[in-house]
């Protein structure tokens, strides 16, 4: 078992199929790529576990990460990244009992 897949998963990719399509999505797709390669190599998030969605330079993070710090790096690093208007930082926290043994 890899994962499970959630009905707020499958609305948010319709979510983001829509905003592909809308006028802006260039710039878009360029902040989406330029943060995504941002929260990689400056905050050691793993993107497989995260969502980002950008609509007219508004970014919403979507998520779960390893660490408070983490969701805040995250959310900053959104924050400052060029094109941003607008950050709503949606990102959850692991639960620290799933790394208990």
């Amino acid at each position: 078992l890899v994962g499970i897949v959630s009905r707020a998963n499958l609305l948010q990719g319709l979510a983001v199929k829509g905003v592909a399509g809308a006028a802006g999505s260039a710039d878009d797709r360029s902040i989406r790529e330029a943060l995504l390669k941002a929260l990689t190599e400056e905050a050691g998030v793993d993107t497989a576990f995260i969502n980002v969605i950008v609509d007219h330079g508004a970014v919403e993070l979507w998520g779960i990460v390893d660490s408070d710090a983490q969701k805040q790096a995250a959310g900053l690093l959104a924050e400052e990244a060029p094109g941003v208007k607008s950050v709503q930082n949606r990102l959850s926290q692991v639960p620290q009992w799933i790394w208990a043994e």
